[in-house]
């Protein structure tokens, strides 16, 4: 038995069980590819979608790095004949520490760019820009140019799997100023570049065209808006692909990759661009999402439907896409059942037999299943357990297979979707054909099958399977292969449609005006919705759960078409994503550069007690509240202005028009968190004030994870809240660095890369992730001075109990029968205010309501030695 202790929240000590005791959730789509692995033999591995033939020796060369991923993932421990897997990691743990990714940028190309030459032009640039070259930025910057060179032209160690190489260069090393010489300094290769915002690109390429003596060599593309006007260097994008440099902002980036056709953005010359280039972090996935009370409104449109179109009700196929449906939400009902949320369940692989249940009830436990159990499925969990570490040792001993982790999702593999709900829709009506064109392919392509005539996958020639690969891939894209609920979601269009054509013409009967506005915005909502309900039919997602709620959830990497990519981030060595995805087969590579900054001059003030979340700040607050606690910050930084200052403030948007009245001084400028990444307009800054955290929504955390691992299996494995809160403490370290970074901290002002005088200023509460997240902070920071700061100005407003509410009750009903009472009994107020004896016990005692009494010159005592009372005069 393997476990570990740990303490548990009411203080008892509890068994933590490892991973490698719990089932995963994909293990019957898996358990065959195990079993064949371990015998070491070839075999073939194709259904729905994969037709590749995988040999356990070699696997990730020879193959597709996703179909190896997956097949990694699914074997666990059985790794032996994984080529590059260094076996001092344990496979199916979280990190791979031994199978990292790292580069050493120093013994890298010296082409086709002269990192010497690179160095001195870099100098030259900056030093015009009166920007100080310290003693240690020529070796970072020559160590840069060889990443890029090698980005270029990488060699054959590097992991096929691996589409971003981190170069983690600290703020002010001038890293923007680096790419755009380089580029500039290319004399035949092709680039890109994506920075954060359209201003950026603009000015890129201005740069660009300046240090090269070429204005037509770097171009952009982004959308036109009210915002973002023409410009000179802004093209179409059927133009791109006539300039050798072109730049594109972060959101075109994301858009590029969702493109079928790449050819505009990522080629030159007919060609694949040689280098690309991410300035700053970028959100690497696209979140899919559908929620419970989304999935029953469509459950009960189609009800409706049913209910009230005749013609829609006469059909089969409509009544089935319902049956369909429905058993999907009945599926998804059983499934997040399993999610262990307490310490009194455990999900067990079967149902228990009769001797490990009499086991059960010797230890006096009760075996109740809970109510989720569904008799087509095997899993079931055990609730109201009262010592489930002693029923976990005896399941265990008994080869009962279990999931004990308490943990926020559940992973689901498509073809456990596949197989529910198989055979249903086998035949489609004429009625939804004439509607919709993939309906009519699928049809088409069921009566002129090219593959009938194929035999036995095994005994396939080459020609013949490149035949089948071909024919599967393209049912796949145009949706001709569509099963189940993929298929019930292309009816579901042609039905919704035609129930919204109906509903509209019911309308216009009545007098209404014909909208067709209205028409096409309903159904881009409803296509909306089918689209995520299409993509959760053929992937594999995860189903979250919570309090607030539960929902099908699944992230989908921006494979980057563009190429091999240098990401330029300041804050990677914090952020937990790149930890996550740097490992074996992981997406990420980490190129070491010399951290080289120094801050002894800076100063951070960090004030203890000050809750930092918006519903702390503003959320849910009336207007007066919101003014008062903005009137209380403003007094604090008013109270640290100090002539010749410059402060920069970030907060939450919401919260920023207020605080501007609040302080109404001319040495200030605000920006709000989301504003705050890349940007070097208030590098003049000497002080920042950070007010608020840019905490996320935890589903947004899972979905990171999700995108980093780039596996539902790995994610469903391993997600609990431990890992939870240590990748949220790392993304609000992260997006506070960045927010300190604006300031002139970021600006080398030393011969040793140290700032000049800058101090931060920080709002914390009083809990242990509080304090975890600085000190991520301040570990970037080193020789820092840290300061406990006590802030001067006007308290802000606390937040009053119940206890204290229902105090100042009793206070106004005292206030109101002093008018023409001189005493009042506390009875009378129990009973008039409808407050129990041990609430007012409570009240009276305690030191708010006694400072209320003072305030008020009013007292409380005996009146007879039984009755208590009040004298109000």
């Amino acid at each position: 038995m393997r476990y570990e202790n740990m303490n548990h929240e009411n203080g008892e000590l509890v068994k933590k069980i490892k991973l490698d005791n719990d089932f995963d959730d994909f293990e019957d789509e898996h358990q065959y590819l195990r079993l064949k692995h371990q015998d070491s033999v070839s075999y073939d591995a194709y259904e729905f979608d994969h037709y590749e033939r995988i040999e356990p020796e070699y696997v990730t060369e020879s193959y597709s790095v996703e179909f190896a991923k997956e097949l990694f993932n699914a074997l666990g421990r059985i790794t032996n004949n994984f080529t590059g897997f260094n076996k001092e990691d344990n496979p199916t743990e979280l990190y791979h520490l031994h199978n990292q990714v790292i580069l050493d940028p120093s013994s890298m190309p010296d082409t086709p760019v002269n990192p010497k030459l690179f160095v001195k032009t870099v100098q030259v640039q900056l030093q015009a820009n009166k920007v100080l070259i310290s003693n240690d930025m020529p070796d970072l910057l020559e160590q840069m140019c060889r990443l890029f060179n090698f980005s270029i032209q990488p060699n054959q160690k590097l992991p096929k799997s691996v589409r971003n190489l981190v170069f983690p260069a600290q703020t002010g090393v001038g890293k923007s100023v680096s790419v755009q010489v380089y580029v500039s300094m290319l004399t035949k290769h092709s680039s890109i570049i994506v920075v954060a915002k359209v201003e950026e690109a603009i000015n890129y390429c201005n740069y660009i065209n300046q240090l090269s003596g070429d204005e037509s060599y770097a171009r952009c593309y982004y959308s036109l808006t009210d915002k973002n006007k023409d410009d000179p260097m802004r093209i179409e994008a059927t133009k791109l692909r006539e300039h050798r440099c072109i730049v594109i902002t972060h959101n075109m980036f994301r858009r590029v990759n969702r493109f079928d056709d790449t050819d505009y953005f990522g080629t030159y010359n007919d060609k694949p661009r040689d280098f690309v280039s991410i300035d700053e972090k970028l959100s690497f996935y696209d979140q899919y999402r559908l929620n419970y009370s989304q999935l029953d409104n469509l459950i009960t449109n189609v009800e409706e439907a049913i209910e009230q179109s005749k013609e829609l009700s006469q059909i089969t196929n409509t009544t089935q896409v319902l049956e369909v449906l429905k058993k999907f939400k009945g599926f998804l009902q059983f499934k997040d059942d399993k999610i262990i949320t307490n310490d009194n369940s455990i999900v067990v692989r079967s149902r228990l037999r009769n001797n490990v249940e009499q086991q059960l009830s010797k230890l006096g436990e009760n075996v109740t299943y809970s109510d989720g159990v569904n008799p087509k499925h095997t899993t079931s969990k055990l609730v109201g357990l009262k010592d489930k570490n002693a029923v976990l040792d005896i399941l265990r001993a008994s080869g009962v297979e279990t999931q004990s982790r308490k943990r926020k999702v559940i992973g689901i593999a498509f073809m456990e979707v596949h197989k529910l709900i198989h055979g249903l829709l086998s035949e489609i009506d004429p009625f939804y054909c004439e509607k919709s064109l993939v309906l009519r392919h699928r049809e088409e392509n069921s009566s002129q099958d090219g593959t009938e005539d194929l035999d036995d996958f095994d005994s396939l020639t080459d020609e013949e399977k490149e035949k089948l690969v071909s024919l599967v891939e393209q049912g796949n894209k145009d949706g001709s292969n569509a099963q189940a609920l993929e298929l019930a979601t292309h009816l579901l269009r042609v039905m919704l449609e035609f129930r919204v054509d109906e509903l509209l013409a019911s309308l216009e009967a009545l007098g209404a005006n014909k909208n067709p506005n209205y028409r096409q915005n309903t159904l881009n909502s409803l296509n909306e919705l089918l689209d995520r309900l299409n993509y959760f039919s053929k992937n594999h997602f995860l189903i979250y759960k919570s309090n607030y709620e539960t929902a099908l959830l699944a992230t989908e990497n921006l494979t980057n078409k563009l190429g091999l990519s240098v990401v330029l981030d300041a804050t990677a060595q914090v952020n937990e994503y790149y930890k996550l995805a740097n490992r074996f087969l992981g997406h990420v590579g980490l190129a070491t550069a010399p951290q080289i900054r120094q801050y002894k001059n800076l100063t951070i003030h960090k004030a203890i007690g000050f809750k930092q979340s918006r519903a702390a700040i503003y959320d849910r607050k009336t207007t007066e509240e919101i003014k008062n606690i903005a009137e209380s910050y403003a007094s604090y930084v008013i109270n640290e202005l100090a002539e010749g200052d410059k402060v920069l403030i970030i907060c939450h948007k919401s919260f920023t028009s207020e605080l501007k009245k609040q302080v109404n001084d001319k040495r200030v400028e605000f920006t709000h968190w989301g504003n705050h990444v890349g940007r070097n307009n208030w590098a003049h800054c000497n002080k920042v004030i950070l007010i608020g955290w840019p905490t996320q929504n935890p589903i947004d955390y899972i979905s990171m994870i999700n995108s980093s691992l780039e596996s539902v299996l790995l994610t469903s494995r391993h997600l609990d809240d431990e890992l939870l809160e240590k990748f949220e403490i790392s993304q609000l370290a992260d997006d506070i660095i960045q927010g300190l970074m604006r300031s002139q901290a970021r600006v080398i002002a030393t011969a040793d890369s140290d700032c000049k005088e800058t101090s931060f200023y920080l709002f914390y509460e009083n809990s242990d992730k509080a304090r975890k997240v600085l000190d991520l902070v301040e570990s970037q920071f080193p020789k820092a001075s840290l300061v406990d700061w006590v802030p001067n100005g006007i308290a802000a407003p606390k937040k009053k109990t119940k206890r204290n509410r229902n105090a100042d009750r009793v206070i106004d009903l005292l206030v109101h029968k002093s008018k023409d009472h001189e005493t009042y009994l506390r009875s009378s107020i129990q009973k008039e205010l409808d407050i129990n004896k041990s609430t007012m016990t409570r009240i009276v005692g305690s030191e708010y309501f006694k400072e209320k009494l003072v305030e008020h010159e009013f007292t409380f005592k005996n009146s007879d030695g039984k009755s208590q009372q009040f004298v109000l005069k």
